[in-house]
């Protein structure tokens, strides 16, 4: 993406942050003065993960945020113990217990 990008617009440097599922990227990013310059590239799982797993994340907030352009679709599968008795999503959000 950044070489594409790179010869689309500007030369783009790529800084590769890992740690705490894209946390430790995302907060750095949302701290940076919006300059035009900064993107990230991050999973769409985080967007759902991050509010349900990190509640008391201050610092990283969807509103800190702007979706620019989809780059990549993938599927996503929901999976419990074979023990618990949701056969469907449905099924397992109206009776989570």
């Amino acid at each position: 993406m950044a070489q594409r990008l790179s010869e689309a617009l500007v030369a783009v440097f790529v800084e590769n942050i890992s740690g705490a599922g894209g946390n430790t990227a995302a907060g750095q990013v949302a701290r940076v003065t919006p300059d035009g310059y900064t993107i990230m590239a991050i999973s769409t799982g985080f967007v759902v993960k991050t509010p349900a797993s990190t509640p008391r994340c201050r610092t990283i907030r969807s509103k800190d945020f702007a979706a620019v352009t989809l780059v990549a679709a993938s599927p996503n599968v929901v999976v419990v113990n074979p023990s618990v008795p949701a056969k469907t999503l449905q099924n397992w959000a109206v009776d989570p217990g």
